[in-house]
């Protein structure tokens, strides 16, 4: 139970750190998040339902395969940012986090 209420604990204050003092981690981290959001719908919706895959083929996977993969590598930056913002000593900031 100790545990529980500990782990709520540090969830509000990191949220109220987030939302009230550093808003612009937030928008940092919203990709990242949908993203991790969206392929966990998607394995929900084909996977855990018994729903099969629609098969494509041709050239229309080319620029489905690069905005995939341009999400992908958006995240992984943005994410990295906001790993090296909230590390650095002192207030968490963006811009140095991002150079």
């Amino acid at each position: 139970m100790r545990l529980a209420v500990g782990a709520l604990a540090m969830l509000f204050h990191g949220q109220r750190l987030l939302l009230l003092f550093k808003w612009r981690l937030t928008v940092v981290q919203v990709l990242p998040a949908m993203w991790i959001w969206a392929a966990m719908l998607d394995l929900k919706l084909h996977v855990l339902h018994g729903a099969s895959f629609h098969v494509l083929g041709g050239p229309v996977l080319i620029p489905i395969m690069a905005g995939v993969v341009a999400i992908t590598a958006a995240s992984c930056f943005l994410n990295a940012v906001f790993a090296f913002a909230i590390t650095r000593p002192g207030p968490p900031e963006v811009r140095p986090a991002s150079t």
